[in-house]
């Protein structure tokens, strides 16, 4: 059979380095098409009926998307699929929509390339059986169905992720447990969803030595069930992710330096958990993980000692601040609670470290 492949890319070196990579991988197509324009991808669809479209979502004019779904309304059988730099949940949805066969992210993978090319001949093959005997399908064939949402949008955020792509854990977390939640009637149908997306998580990565791999990743499939088994499946998905991220959460600099940010900008009397993993874009569960990691304390601890190093200068630089007003403006709205802890510091009620501290004789 002679396979025709259309590449559709506005840059010229990516089309070549595609093709060439291509022509590495896979010998099956006898003729390699390209295209620069979305309009143009229309019009070679139309003449040229290509077997398979590799389509970047940039281009000038009609982007890549919209060509897709016009070749879609030309050719329903036609196997597309997007290669982009664009890492936006947004967009795979809409290629999941259309029906589009696969999402590869830009720099490509030559492994990646290679299991989507796979499954496109195979996808191809399967459509030319059909249509040579389409009242006799093979023993077992059951015909194309449409691709599922959840298994591509699964296979989409696995590659993100492990490609060091994936840049909105709580985001990809929300999109993809509504997809589950729309296929499952109950939680625990849920909870097995993010129990087998964990495990193909896993999978994945050892096919693929050297992808990035966070520390907190699971690593045997009791502890992952059993890790999982409890809580929001929405939380845990997010944790799961952010535990995955290249190559660590705390190693790639920029939740380190929001976190410190944060701690610089934020007076120790206003400082919650909350208002951090809502900078943060994370859960407070694991804002909370991630803070003893950057600082080396939990986030209690930290903003406890601040707020004890400001109540001790405060101290020492007033004569007329009440228990109470010390308290209120160090952030801690009980006044017994706050001398408990000062004393737990001192060894001194805050009265009697002020005596000290100024060498008072307690009269």
């Amino acid at each position: 059979m002679k396979l025709r492949l259309l590449i559709a890319d506005d840059e010229e070196l990516a089309r070549i380095a595609l093709r060439k990579m291509i022509r590495a991988v896979c010998d099956d197509f006898e003729e390699i098409l390209e295209a620069e324009r979305g309009t143009e991808v229309v019009e070679i669809a139309r003449r040229m009926r290509p077997h398979l479209t590799l389509i970047d979502i940039r281009m000038p004019g009609l982007n890549g998307l919209d060509a897709a779904a016009q070749l879609k309304a030309i050719n329903p059988e036609a196997c597309i699929i997007v290669v982009s730099a664009l890492d936006r949940f947004s967009l795979a949805q809409r290629a999941v929509n259309l029906g589009l066969d696969g999402y590869l992210l830009k720099p490509v993978i030559e492994e990646e390339l290679r299991h989507v090319l796979a499954a496109s001949l195979a996808r191809i093959e399967r459509t030319s059986r059909k249509v040579r005997a389409p009242t006799a399908p093979a023993q077992g064939e059951t015909g194309l169905l449409p691709p599922s949402e959840r298994l591509c949008l699964e296979e989409h955020v696995i590659r993100s992720l492990l490609s060091g792509h994936l840049h909105s854990p709580a985001q990809t977390a929300e999109e993809l447990s509504a997809a589950w939640e729309r296929e499952e009637r109950d939680r625990e149908g849920v909870r097995e969803r993010l129990i087998s997306f964990a495990y193909a998580l896993e999978r994945e990565a050892r096919r693929y030595p050297d992808s990035r791999r966070g520390p907190l990743q699971p690593t045997e499939h009791g502890g992952t069930a059993r890790r999982l088994a409890t809580g929001d499946p929405r939380g845990l998905l997010e944790e799961l992710l952010l535990d995955w991220m290249a190559p660590s959460s705390v190693e790639s600099g920029e939740p380190s330096l929001r976190i410190r940010e944060y701690l610089s900008e934020t007076a120790a009397n206003r400082m919650t958990l909350d208002d951090l993993a809502e900078r943060l874009h994370l859960s407070p569960s694991y804002t909370s993980r991630l803070f003893k990691e950057v600082m080396g304390r939990s986030f209690a601890t930290y903003v406890s000692d601040l707020r004890m190093e400001r109540a001790l200068a405060l101290l020492l630089e007033t004569e007329s601040m009440t228990v109470e007003e010390l308290a209120r403006h160090v952030g801690y709205s009980d006044p017994a609670y706050f001398s408990r802890l000062f004393k737990e510091r001192t060894g001194l009620s805050p009265r009697d470290y002020a005596r000290s501290r100024k060498g008072g004789d307690g009269s």
